[in-house]
């Protein structure tokens, strides 16, 4: 009989020690995005620069590194120009017919900064936003994109 209440107490503690705590793997940061392909004007489509900021007062975006290897863009429209609608919906926003699907097009890759890389907690061999067509999700309030890592 002692020999089951000890092998019961032993199986306890070893279960109560072998637990490990869950890390919590998403990083959302303060992002300040400026749109336009990653060139010297900032023209066309995508995303032209993508820099960590420290305050949300600053920030026109909010970025979250997923472990699917995407990153979620909640951007704050109230923070965004209407020239910013135009390289973000392809055309001002009164203009984008509401029937049809909203897309975000990246005409080229966007490679990250190793500081925004670091500030996401992305993986050193992830370098890029890739190149293509994402759909947008669209309140009063935000514009939501999800981008996919390479």
């Amino acid at each position: 009989m002692k020999n089951i209440i000890y092998t019961a107490l032993l199986c306890i503690t070893s279960i109560a020690f072998s637990q490990e705590k869950k890390e919590n793997t998403i990083t959302t940061t303060n992002t300040q995005i400026t749109f336009g392909r990653q060139s010297l004007d900032c023209r066309g489509r995508g995303t032209c620069n993508f820099e960590k900021v420290e305050t949300k007062e600053n920030a026109n975006a909010t970025a979250t590194y997923n472990k699917d290897k995407t990153v979620t863009l909640i951007i704050d429209r109230t923070k965004i120009t209407k020239e910013d609608d135009i390289k973000i919906f392809g055309k001002p926003l009164n203009e984008v017919d509401k029937a049809s699907a909203l897309v975000f097009v990246m005409e080229a890759h966007f490679v990250f900064k190793r500081e925004t890389k670091l500030s996401l907690k992305i993986p050193e061999q992830i370098t890029k936003i890739a190149q293509g067509d994402y759909p947008i999700k669209l309140t009063k309030e935000t514009i939501t994109i999800t981008l996919k890592l390479e």
